[in-house]
């Protein structure tokens, strides 16, 4: 690939075999080009990293001088995972807001806040927002950055992955969420509450470990397991939001145990998931925690103001925050850190959804 800072609006044309303003055109989003012709340019603007030098000046114009001569534009990115709302997964959306204001309080921006798949399916705008010339250092949220990642990482050193491992080779710093080990806490935590008989009803998928972690609890506690008490939903192709896929498989496990067999508690793998299982047993003429206890994890609002509230492991997302920021403050300040795992443990909120036996 040549040099992406000498890569013209020329380099470009002769690149995909168009003319110089058919390229003009194309960045312009003007009408009238066609739609092979639009997708020749955005190939050939990923391929070569081409960024409208019109963006790249007033980006180079903000730029200002370290006492150590190296530019720096005081803009950090943030990049999630494709499958979550930027705003309605409430987790992440606070992590992201809690960056945010830590970003404020240190004199620097949150520039870009994008899901994967939006700077994949626009070479142009992954050009614009993945470059020195316009962030320091950037937040992956979630994502192994498919079909990006070469681009995403040669461009940008300074990266920070929330989450999960950007890679299994431990180039970057990660902050980790312990998630197998609060399953185990949350199967101990009814143990500790004299429930035997449990329930689950959350997601089977790589990225969620906690049911590995509550069926081993289970195991090393001696307490009974029931495969038909442990309701899986797949999220993947499910078009269904958390809160009506908890209501419909709560609905399952109910309908299928209504002969007797009703776990007297129930660990929900998350917050909008736990909400749709508390109207279903509502529903079913069943009372929490008197018939059967709920906990979670997760912290939107909704949790303490249900009735019965509910218990929830936590995450500190402003603890998160602050761990991301400085640390990438300080890869910006030193960028041969060596690369650090972190993890971060889950905080037990205890509220009325748990009744002991």
């Amino acid at each position: 690939m040549m040099d992406t800072k000498n890569v013209t609006r020329n380099d470009v044309a002769k690149h995909a075999g168009v003319a110089p303003s058919t390229v003009s055109h194309v960045v312009n989003n003007k009408p009238g080009i066609g739609a092979d012709t639009i997708s020749k340019v955005h190939k050939s603007i990923k391929e070569l990293g081409y960024v409208p030098n019109d963006f790249a000046q007033k980006l180079i114009a903000k730029r200002y001088k370290t006492n150590e001569g190296k530019k720096l534009t005081s803009n950090i990115g943030c990049i999630i995972y494709d499958t979550y709302s930027k705003f309605k997964d409430k987790i992440y959306a606070d992590i992201v807001e809690a960056i945010d204001a830590e970003l404020r309080n240190k004199n620097h921006r949150l520039f870009f806040y994008n899901r994967k798949s939006e700077l994949a399916e626009n070479p142009l705008l992954l050009n614009n927002m993945i470059s020195k010339d316009t962030i320091d250092a950037l937040v992956v949220i979630s994502t192994q950055l498919e079909g990006i990642y070469e681009q995403v990482t040669g461009r940008i050193k300074n990266i920070i992955s929330i989450g999960e491992l950007l890679n299994k080779e431990g180039e970057f710093d990660c902050i980790l969420f312990d998630d197998q080990k609060m399953g185990w806490d949350a199967a101990a935590y009814l143990a500790k509450m004299n429930h035997k008989k449990l329930g689950y009803l959350g997601k089977v998928h790589p990225r969620y470990p906690r049911l590995a972690g509550y069926k081993n609890a289970i195991s090393d506690l001696g307490l009974e397991y029931d495969e038909k008490l442990f309701v899986h939903v797949v999220p993947e192709g499910v078009k269904s939001r958390g809160v009506e896929l908890g209501y419909e498989y709560m609905k399952k496990m109910l309908d299928e145990k209504k002969s007797g067999g009703l776990p007297t508690a129930v660990y929900v793998e998350d917050d909008e998931l736990c909400l749709g299982a508390l109207k279903a047993i509502n529903e079913n003429g069943l009372k929490v925690p008197q018939d059967i206890s709920l906990i979670t994890s997760g912290s939107i609002d909704n949790l303490q103001y249900s009735e019965p509230s509910i218990t929830s492991f936590v995450l500190n997302e402003k603890n998160i925050a602050s761990i991301a920021v400085n640390r990438l403050l300080e890869k910006i300040r030193n960028p041969v850190t060596i690369p650090v795992k972190m993890v971060i443990p889950y905080e037990l909120i205890e509220r009325g959804s748990m009744r002991k036996l």
